[in-house]
């Protein structure tokens, strides 16, 4: 029998989310930190979470481990809408952001641009977005595993803060759409990794 592995382990791994598998109001993290994310809104589907685009978010507390100097941003998501502003992703307004315009998908960091680019996929189907960032290094961004932008992170240090995923990290500009699962590394993963994670876990989105 075949068995299906999304991931090799990785130390570098800080956060995992699977959203298609955890249906409950709160959960624990499928990582080596059991971080506990709470659910305020967003429905579970046996594609992930549903995100009303009103006000639900996901929530988890402010730790160091999850405040990284050096990352990558993993996740699955389908927009629900084009021409609306929402946040994907965000902790605190100074730390790294993943922000959706309605037409182009954007890093910050410290409310600073470091790699946008117009969206290639459009409403209602599954993309893999990527970005690997790091204080003082070259941030990028990756549609289903394209390299799509790049530019200079802020030389500042990130500190700890509570992180919303569907919303910004005081619960505004909320996120429509799916999101099906989400993962945060230490570490600044390469193209050949990426392109890995995308290969291994792309059979549940088609």
């Amino acid at each position: 029998m075949k068995v299906r592995r999304d991931f090799i382990y990785d130390p570098g791994l800080v956060l995992y989310l699977p959203f298609y598998q955890s249906d409950g109001a709160a959960f624990k993290s499928k990582d080596g930190y059991g971080h506990l994310a709470t659910v305020s809104g967003a429905s579970w589907r046996p594609g992930g979470r549903y995100f009303d685009g009103v006000d639900d978010n996901i929530a988890l507390p402010a730790t160091p481990v999850l405040s990284p100097t050096l990352g990558t941003i993993l996740l699955w998501i389908r927009f629900g809408r084009s021409g609306t502003a929402e946040y994907l992703y965000s902790q605190n307004i100074d730390n790294w952001s993943v922000y959706h315009n309605g037409e182009d998908i954007r890093l910050y960091y410290d409310q600073i641009l470091v790699a946008g680019w117009a969206r290639v996929v459009g409403v209602d189907t599954w993309v893999h977005l990527a970005f690997t960032f790091g204080t003082g290094e070259t941030g990028r961004g990756y549609e289903n595993t394209i390299e799509k932008a790049s530019g200079a992170c802020s030389t500042s240090n990130p500190t700890e803060g509570l992180i919303k995923i569907g919303s910004l990290s005081n619960g505004a500009t909320p996120f429509l759409g799916d999101i099906g699962e989400f993962y945060l590394y230490n570490r600044m993963l390469s193209s050949v990794e990426i392109l890995y994670h995308y290969l291994a876990t792309k059979w549940r989105y088609r």
